[in-house]
């Protein structure tokens, strides 16, 4: 078992789930606990970035499955803003709701921290998994929705199936790429749908 490794992403995990010294310092926290330490620990392994479904894989076919399954997840993402607990949950940082700037501004922020959590749980996280396991998606799907506690409970409960799902689409197209552009997308949407029944 690759003990250092899952102590990593256990110390990742509690860092960025526990400590939010505001948002710039949260995000510094994420690109350092989430990219930054499993990086330096690949590197040092001298392990292939590929062997994490880092670099573009099969963008094209990537891409393709990632907007059909953001088409797909429109109706539910489009029902869910009309309910008062993303509401009030969501846009994260309710100033983005302002001005077409702020919104910008907050969405690029939320861009740095969705490439950190697709580097760190489809990543480091899956692939760590994937060579202890066969069952590896399904437990990092698991602590995937662990890490939603705190979120609305339909959000928590739907994180575990997108994780696996994320996942399934990261490895069939060999690259974190698909993952992040389903989950970044989808966000901004949900922001501009949530802003739009405000």
């Amino acid at each position: 078992m690759d003990h250092v490794a899952l102590a990593l992403a256990t110390v990742s995990l509690v860092v960025t789930r526990y400590i939010f010294p505001g948002r710039i310092g949260y995000a510094i926290l994420c690109l350092l606990f989430m990219v930054g330490l499993p990086l330096a620990l690949i590197r040092y392994r001298k392990e292939r970035l590929g062997g994490y479904l880092i670099g573009l894989g099969d963008l094209k076919g990537g891409l393709g499955v990632s907007l059909l399954l953001i088409a797909l997840s429109f109706p539910f993402m489009y029902y869910a803003t009309t309910m008062a607990s993303f509401q009030d949950y969501y846009p994260l940082w309710k100033p983005a709701g302002d001005s077409v700037g702020n919104f910008l501004l907050f969405e690029s922020y939320v861009l740095v921290l969705m490439f950190c959590t697709e580097f760190f749980y489809r990543g480091f996280l899956l692939n760590t998994l994937l060579k202890e396991s066969r069952h590896g998606n399904g437990i990092h799907a698991l602590v995937y929705m662990i890490a939603h506690l705190g979120k609305p409970p339909l959000e928590v409960l739907y994180s575990l199936p997108a994780g696996w799902i994320f996942a399934k689409v990261d490895m069939k197209y060999k690259s974190i790429l698909p993952s992040l552009l389903m989950h970044y997308v989808s966000s901004v949407i949900f922001d501009l749908l949530v802003i739009y029944h405000a």
